[in-house]
């Protein structure tokens, strides 16, 4: 399967995890795809996929939902064992030098 894949970039794990409440919630990073997609690659929530782009590659587990747009996998930052930093591209916009929305063109695969 081809898609994008988008993450958050608003925070850190670094400025994130000085407050204990807040990492309470911060979970494994998870592949969200959208249930049709998981279908066509015999993906179920908690399977392993793997994540390819131009930049690099990474394992996540599956997280299946009709919440997602066909098409599109999320993967959230807050997980220093699994970076989608690897896979998604750092351009940045040349004024501000804020990052981009981190979407990039990705493979999934089931790992």
């Amino acid at each position: 399967m081809l898609g994008e894949i988008k993450r958050n970039h608003n925070s850190s794990v670094s400025s994130v995890s000085k407050y204990r409440k807040v990492v309470s919630f911060v979970t494994e990073a998870m592949a969200e795809m959208h249930a049709d997609d998981a279908r066509k690659l015999g993906v179920k929530t908690g399977d392993s996929v793997r994540i390819t782009s131009r930049r690099g590659q990474e394992v996540f587990h599956a997280k299946v939902t009709d919440n997602s747009q066909p098409g599109l996998i999320f993967v959230h930052m807050h997980d220093a064992d699994r970076m989608c930093n690897r896979v998604t591209i750092d351009a940045v916009d040349p004024i501000s030098k804020e990052p981009e929305f981190k979407i990039c063109a990705v493979r999934v695969n089931k790992a």
